[in-house]
């Protein structure tokens, strides 16, 4: 059994996938025992043949998925096949940095909380585009007010929390409502929730930028879901 299990659901990402491995391989953390659990969500670009060009170590874990279903069904997937006591969530697209879990995972260690999430500082070389950073206020604006919380961005794609915990919110979001549901159903459960500053590093449509406005809509509905489940 791992101390942490790095959740990582990667869908046409042959840019980024092998760096992205690298550095969480390389990264410092602050337990012994680190898994990656990487779930390859049917791709049709060269991903899989990426992975498959290399050997990785032990620690690495590739589970391959014929058919994407979306981020959210990878990081379930993931999810099941964690064996860490602790799981983290990362994208594969490196826009966030694989080196900074260590943040999110230090307040849990000291028990100030029982679930850690990253927030963005949105800064001129940091943000996809103003409507895209409106939409996001507009969205943690909604979820606060249905949760009674005070979270900066609550649909921050970092995220770190026990695996059974994170196990027993009984998740169910396909694609990226996940990011909204995770600390939906935390919160609904009264769960705390920390937050921890990250760096963040958008890149464009052409580098492989997935969120759509009509995510967006989605990521509202699943708070609205959630709230009255």
């Amino acid at each position: 059994m791992a101390d942490l299990s790095v959740l990582m659901s990667a869908y046409n990402e042959e840019a980024t996938i092998a760096r992205a491995i690298e550095r969480v391989l390389a990264a410092d953390y602050p337990v012994d025992d680190v898994e990656l659990v990487l779930v390859q969500n049917g791709s049709t670009d060269r991903t899989a043949e990426v992975l498959s060009a290399r050997t990785w170590p032990d620690s690495v874990r590739i589970i391959e998925v014929d058919h994407n279903r979306g981020k959210g069904a990878g990081i379930r997937t993931g999810l099941e096949h964690a064996s860490g006591h602790w799981s983290a969530i990362i994208d594969a697209d490196l826009e966030y940095d694989p080196g900074e879990i260590r943040l999110l995972l230090d307040p849990l260690l000291e028990g100030k909380a029982d679930a850690a999430i990253g927030t963005r500082l949105f800064q001129s070389h940091s943000a996809y585009g103003f409507w895209y950073v409106a939409g996001n206020r507009v969205i943690n604006l909604a979820a606060n007010m249905l949760y009674n919380s005070w979270l900066s961005d609550i649909c921050n794609c970092f995220k770190v929390g026990e695996t059974r915990t994170l196990r027993s919110l009984d998740l169910s979001e396909d694609g990226f409502g996940i990011d909204a549901e995770i600390p939906a159903r935390l919160l609904r459960a009264g769960y705390k929730i920390y937050e921890v500053p990250v760096t963040y590093s958008a890149r464009s449509r052409e580098e492989g930028k997935k969120l759509t406005a009509a995510d967006g809509a989605r990521l509202m509905a699943t708070l609205v879901r959630c709230r009255l489940r």
